[in-house]
């Protein structure tokens, strides 16, 4: 039996509390400070399905973490045991051009009428849910953030830049269920014009910043930013140092560059 709120354990949340906006924006900020997004699966020759028992023994039990599908079906299920309002959405990544219907799984919870948008598996992703009716620029406290309507979606652009904002993100506000996702699953791990397929990367938020494993160069964003490569007899080592992955000497099934 699949036991979702163990995810609160991996997660160092010992808070049960009922479902408010303070406990929920604990929740994702611990989970992207543990969880890694991570596609190494993809590189490893390990087939992803969206399959609840696999996804729960690979970030759950197994010290994982995964890319949108995984992570955010299990933070949906986890939150669905701990009573929150949720509806699964699918968003359409658009950093560097127009995306594609499934491209990315995340989800909505109404807290007191508030709708608000959760996600902790789009890689540098916001640390704290956002509100979805909100008009005005909203801060998870290292970023601002914006969102606005279209014909058909809510858009969500961010500041990388002071004064500079870029769209990243559409969402469709109607629900969707998980295997709505599985065709576009199976293209993000297969199709060679997929970024998941080009290059292996792991990545989590840190408190003072974020650190990134991209092919074998190490990218540690604080005050300042330290790019250290990493030997691929090390890579192992320093999965299990900076993200908590146990990955006994790996063997890729596609070309590391």
């Amino acid at each position: 039996m699949i036991d979702w709120l163990k995810l609160l354990g991996r997660i160092d949340v010992t808070d049960t509390a009922p479902p408010t906006l303070q406990t929920l924006r604990q929740l994702q900020r611990q989970a992207l400070l543990t969880l890694p997004f991570e596609n190494l699966d993809i590189h490893l020759g390990r087939r992803i399905q969206l399959d609840h028992k696999a996804v729960y023994e690979k970030i759950v039990v197994g010290d994982r973490g995964g890319f949108c599908y995984e992570l955010n079906e299990c933070f949906y299920q986890c939150l669905t045991a701990l009573g929150y309002d949720i509806d699964r959405l699918e968003g359409r990544v658009v950093i560097g051009g127009p995306g594609a219907p499934f491209d990315h799984q995340c989800a909505l919870v109404r807290l007191d009428g508030v709708r608000w948008w959760v996600d902790i598996g789009f890689g540098d992703s916001t640390l704290v849910p956002l509100d979805l009716d909100d008009r005005a620029e909203q801060t998870d406290g290292r970023s601002l953030y914006r969102i606005d309507e279209s014909d058909e979606f809510l858009e969500i652009s961010r500041q990388f830049e002071a004064g500079k904002w870029t769209k990243v993100l559409q969402l469709n506000l109607t629900p969707q269920s998980w295997e709505g996702f599985a065709d576009r699953c199976q293209w993000q791990q297969n199709a060679a014009d997929s970024a998941f397929v080009r290059k292996r990367v792991c990545t989590r938020a840190t408190e003072t910043g974020r650190i990134t494993l991209a092919g074998n160069m190490l990218k540690n964003v604080d005050a300042d930013t330290v790019e250290t490569a990493v030997e691929e007899s090390d890579y192992a080592a320093v999965l299990a140092e900076h993200f908590g992955m146990t990955l006994d000497a790996p063997v890729w099934s596609r070309p590391q560059g």
